[in-house]
């Protein structure tokens, strides 16, 4: 693999860290909203679909990076 072949590698996988920080941000807030007993805060996130896109979004980032760790470094 290349330099610049690596180079793309690390900035999709700086990009799917600045994902993963989003998704904890979110994690932060509803466990926040846990812990002060803000159960509205918490339903309404949930009907909001918040759950299902937070499991979406790691189920993606997952795949990614078996798929950029494959490229750099194929059995």
């Amino acid at each position: 693999m290349t330099s610049d072949e690596l180079l793309e590698q690390a900035s999709e996988l700086a990009n799917l860290a600045d994902r993963l920080e989003l998704v904890e941000r979110i994690l932060e807030n509803l466990e926040y909203a846990s812990s002060t007993g803000d159960d509205f805060c918490i339903k309404f996130q949930i009907k909001q679909g918040v759950l299902g896109n937070l499991g979406d979004n790691v189920t993606d980032i997952k795949n990614k990076v078996i798929a950029i760790s494959n490229k750099i470094c194929p059995d």
